[in-house]
């Protein structure tokens, strides 16, 4: 990795244009996720305003059409302080004044948005210098790509996933598509660090795999992802048949959702666990009616009043003892080593059983929900 660098300054008019023309981009194939929120993106507005020095970025040129001249220049390092100026010069957030630190620009520039700014304050920011290094057009992507993780060493390490980013492909593709579906905001299921971590495209591929491949161990995850990354990058012929089928079994959960599931669905070990016996029915072309809507409202109601009691201090029957000793069986498997691969077939195995083989009258299963309360 040798290449020379030049160390210049660019006014934000000039960046801003060089943007909006897509002149400047940011290659994504290496880039991780934005990771700022909106309160990082209000404090380097506020860091501008108050004519203070921002950290350099780094552009590499990589392309020049030769008829024309016109290059596209990449974004190494620096791409959410340019978005963030980008964003706030389109209007997309004001500088909400729980975000700002400083008292004074509290007073002077608190819910304001870029339109709300005065001329002067206005150019402020359009005359504001970056200050800009800029690599060598001889600098490889190979090299681009070592610089960036190298930048980001300290930073923020990069996690398995957004290491995965750069490999892409179609198996990506599919992780991705599954992780932007609306199902998952409707649940309010991935946390705002989750999407900027990728930990939602990772978790969309695990699904893939419980559909592919069945329950897999939780250890053995990261290196079953990376292997698909790889075997499915060019040809993925199982592609829509899986999209469709994961699909799917996401209808058959919202058809379980509702205010009195919604908390136990929203936990990563029961969605997983949820997932598997939808697949199962998938495969056993069995579908959701209301008495496994009503089994699983049943489930939820009696696993979330269990506790790990004295069986004869509840007087139990015969058939309440069978519901206890299930809901014994899934709560400890869901309370430690929750990802081995045995305690998650042992909760597939009971939920299955619960919504597909149980047989127990209601006023049964009203009677354990009693003596357990």
């Amino acid at each position: 990795m040798q290449f020379k660098f030049t160390e210049n300054t660019k006014s934000v008019r000039e960046i801003h244009a060089m943007f909006k023309k897509k002149e400047l981009i940011v290659d994504n194939s290496y880039q991780r996720r934005s990771v700022w929120i909106e309160k990082d993106q209000i404090r380097l507005v506020e860091t501008m305003l108050l004519n203070f020095v921002i950290p350099s970025i780094y552009f590499w040129q990589s392309e020049t059409d030769p008829d024309t001249g016109d290059a596209i220049t990449h974004i190494v390092d620096g791409q959410q302080r340019i978005k963030a100026i980008i964003n706030f010069i389109d209007n997309e957030f004001c500088l909400k004044e729980n975000s700002l630190l400083e008292e004074s620009m509290k007073k002077s520039f608190s819910e304001k948005y870029f339109r709300d700014l005065n001329d002067e304050e206005k150019k402020s920011i359009w005359n504001y210098r970056l200050s800009v290094i800029e690599i060598d057009l001889e600098a490889k992507k190979s090299d681009i790509i070592k610089m960036f993780d190298r930048l980001n060493l300290t930073e923020y390490t990069l996690n398995e996933q957004e290491k995965r980013n750069a490999i892409k492909g179609l198996f990506h593709e599919l992780a991705e598509e599954i992780a932007s579906n609306n199902f998952w905001n409707d649940i309010n299921f991935f946390t705002g660090q989750d999407v900027r971590r990728m930990n939602d495209v990772q978790f969309s591929a695990t699904i893939i795999l419980l559909w592919r491949n069945g329950i897999i161990e939780q250890s053995n995850a990261s290196l079953a992802i990376n292997k698909s990354y790889e075997e499915f990058k060019v040809n993925y012929p199982d592609k829509e048949r899986d999209h469709n089928n994961i699909i799917k079994a996401m209808e058959m959960i919202w058809e379980l959702y509702d205010e009195d599931t919604k908390t136990f669905i929203k936990r990563k070990t029961q969605i997983y666990t949820i997932f598997s016996v939808c697949f199962y029915m998938i495969r056993k072309d069995i579908h959701i009616n209301n008495d496994i809507i009503d089994k699983f409202k049943n489930f939820v109601k009696i696993y979330n009043k269990y506790k790990n009691e004295e069986i004869a201090a509840l007087s139990l029957n015969g058939e309440e003892n069978k519901i206890y000793d299930l809901f014994k069986k899934y709560k400890q498997a869901s309370s430690e080593g929750i990802n081995k691969f045995s305690n998650r077939v042992a909760r597939f195995d009971v939920l299955k059983k619960f919504l597909l083989e149980n047989e127990y009258p209601q006023k049964i299963m009203d009677s354990v929900y009693e003596k357990l309360k």
